[in-house]
């Protein structure tokens, strides 16, 4: 995966990033950069969320209805209540 090899030297080996990809992924009709920028940010906060150390773990399933799906763990300190209501607004950060 393209997106975790570029960000080795985000995370300088301070964590591990475990990758359970399915051997033939599905194409996926969409905006590739913009794909790529979501995965990133994703992986990012969750480095972050784990104070810069631990364990990432990326993996695709596969559903009864052949729908492919992206699962992205990580074993930071989560998400407040009061947060998870508005992660999905735009601009939306607990960072300062």
């Amino acid at each position: 995966m393209l997106t975790i090899d570029f960000l080795d030297e985000y995370w300088a080996n301070k964590v591990e990033v475990v990758t359970r990809l399915e051997p033939k992924l599905p194409f996926i009709m969409g905006d590739a950069i913009g794909l790529e920028i979501v995965i990133k940010n994703i992986l990012m906060n969750a480095f972050e969320a784990m104070n810069n150390m631990g364990e990432i773990i990326v993996e695709s399933k596969e559903s009864d209805d052949f729908l492919d799906f992206v699962i992205i763990t990580d074993h930071g300190v989560g998400i407040s209540e009061g947060a998870r209501a508005k992660i999905f607004q735009p601009f939306f950060t607990q960072k300062s």
